[in-house]
């Protein structure tokens, strides 16, 4: 059992995608970018995420990295909000849970966070649900140990078998199956092209006309050729 700290040093924060501006309402909570990672922490945990990533030393298979390496690729940096400071760890984690409830994941088509737990894994006496468990072995988060044993992936597919066979699970996955990469409009590709012409970059583009990151990079790469 982990010692848990009493100490008010903790905060809760939400990373933030500058790829996806817009209004995102969340009960009372309100976001001009996308969310797709909510936690814990104190010092500087919250920007841990993206350091490690930008070091090569992120955890493999994690949807949660491949997002930030995106952003990293478009040349922006994640957007770290601190929504609470100064709380107990308790207090802190109990505010992650109810955020990540409210918000929802994207693992359980219910939001855009990609966090693979539902939360308070940081605390003593926190037991992970079986899909939880299932989701942190895939990515490599659970036991410490990144190459898993031919035993224990058999074991891990049987589990996903299981859950193949809820028709509600089944149609989760067929969703996110069927999803496609963004594409520009025509009236974007304009925007695009009027701006490179102009001298103007294609970051400042991307912010000021809220374009997808990934599609335009794609365009003006093409059109460069």
């Amino acid at each position: 059992m982990r010692h848990v700290s009493r100490k008010k040093q903790f905060y809760t924060y939400a990373l933030l995608d500058p790829c996806r501006p817009g209004l995102f309402r969340y009960g009372h909570w309100v976001f001009h970018h996308e969310p797709f990672y909510l936690g814990k922490g104190k010092a500087g945990r919250k920007d841990r995420h993206q350091r490690q990533v930008a070091l090569g030393q992120a955890a493999p298979g994690s949807k949660k990295s491949a997002r930030i390496s995106e952003i990293l690729e478009q040349g922006l940096e994640v957007i770290v909000r601190v929504l609470r400071k100064d709380l107990r760890e308790t207090e802190a984690l109990a505010l992650e849970i109810r955020l990540i409830r409210l918000i929802g994941r994207d693992i359980d088509e219910e939001g855009p966070l990609l966090n693979l737990t539902r939360g308070g894994d940081g605390i003593s006496g926190y037991s992970p649900t079986e899909i939880d468990r299932i989701n942190l072995s895939y990515a490599g988060l659970l036991g410490g140990s990144k190459a898993k044993s031919e035993s224990h992936r058999d074991s891990l597919s049987l589990s996903i078998a299981a859950l193949w066979k809820n028709p509600e699970y089944r149609r989760r996955k067929m969703i996110n199956i069927g999803r496609k990469p963004s594409i520009l409009s025509s009236k974007q590709k304009k925007i695009l092209l009027r701006g490179i012409r102009q001298g103007i970059s294609v970051k400042s583009l991307i912010q000021k006309h809220q374009l997808p990151c990934a599609a335009s990079r794609r365009f003006t790469q093409l059109v460069a050729r």
